[in-house]
């Protein structure tokens, strides 16, 4: 059986996720028999493990502000620093050294 089971104490959408890695890596379901990654939170499937964490990250982590590092601009969403890094600061690799949790 493909079907996801839904973890009973997460509600669909919701949040539900704090951004440790052990919560987001909970959340991460393999399906072997259609070799695809999914969301235990929403069903949503991905072809790549990388993109489910990113999925989850963006769409139902609360708090995903960051700061930039070197000019402490805010955004609104981590995947915005990687345009922010490549169009202010020519930075195209290594991202994540140059991002600050906004709590």
């Amino acid at each position: 059986d493909d079907s996801i089971v839904m973890d009973p104490n997460m509600s669909q959408g919701s949040g539900g996720v704090d951004g440790n890695k052990d919560d987001i890596e909970s959340n991460l379901v393999y399906i072997e028999s259609r070799s695809v990654w999914a969301c235990a939170l929403c069903n949503r499937e991905f072809s790549l493990k990388h993109n489910t964490k990113n999925h989850l990250i963006n769409t139902h982590m609360d708090g995903q502000e960051v700061r930039c590092s070197l000019c402490h601009k805010i955004l609104k969403h981590r995947t915005n620093l990687t345009q922010h890094l490549r169009k202010k600061h020519q930075i195209t690799t290594d991202r994540w050294k140059y991002m600050e949790e906004v709590w």
